[in-house]
């Protein structure tokens, strides 16, 4: 985005300032989000999240505990020794007088044997005032089509008139709050 306006100028300044979370946001969807899943066979079970083979005694109701890494997994009877997952995440942070909507992508790669694999990345920013004035920065992807479609996705997904209504009133809220709370 290239800024024309004051609003503009001042949210690409603030947005250079924000911290780097991918690590944190990664962890916490490979937590919370991601599907914790194992493959099992006749003779063994493949733990996805380290990778690591054990016995099929230790499955119960399609659920078992990998002995090697201690996650709870959801056991899928299949000969598979990979697997991929796509997730989208967001956070929402006030920085300075604007809340900001930060939007993530998370790919994760198993595979038997190794390690999982996590790409993350930044695909939009969307800045929201105290008095409904927004901007959005976007990450550059391709080209300008498949910049407008990731904008036009993430608008249906997540930034809709009733979404819209309640943050501005939240900000609203923290911010009055703020002013007689003594936040600084």
């Amino acid at each position: 985005m290239k800024p024309r306006t004051k609003l503009q100028f001042r949210v690409v300044g603030l947005s250079s300032q924000l911290p780097d979370i991918k690590s944190m946001m990664t962890e916490w969807a490979n937590n919370d989000c991601l599907n914790h899943i194992g493959y099992a066979t006749k003779s063994r079970v493949v733990c996805m999240e380290c990778g690591e083979r054990f016995s099929t005694e230790l499955v119960n109701r399609k659920r078992a505990v990998c002995p090697h890494c201690g996650a709870s997994l959801k056991i899928e009877w299949s000969r598979k020794r990979t697997n991929q997952q796509f997730i989208r995440i967001g956070k929402a942070d006030i920085w300075e007088e604007f809340q900001v909507i930060r939007c993530f992508e998370l790919y994760a790669y198993y595979r038997e044997g190794r390690e999982p694999h996590y790409f993350i990345r930044e695909v939009l920013q969307h800045w929201i005032k105290d008095d409904g004035k927004r901007e959005e920065i976007q990450a550059v992807v391709v080209g300008v089509e498949i910049l407008k479609f990731v904008t036009r996705l993430w608008d249906r997904i997540i930034i809709s008139k009733i979404m819209m209504f309640v943050v501005i009133n939240t900000i609203r809220i923290l911010y009055s709050n703020r002013n007689t709370q003594g936040w600084e």
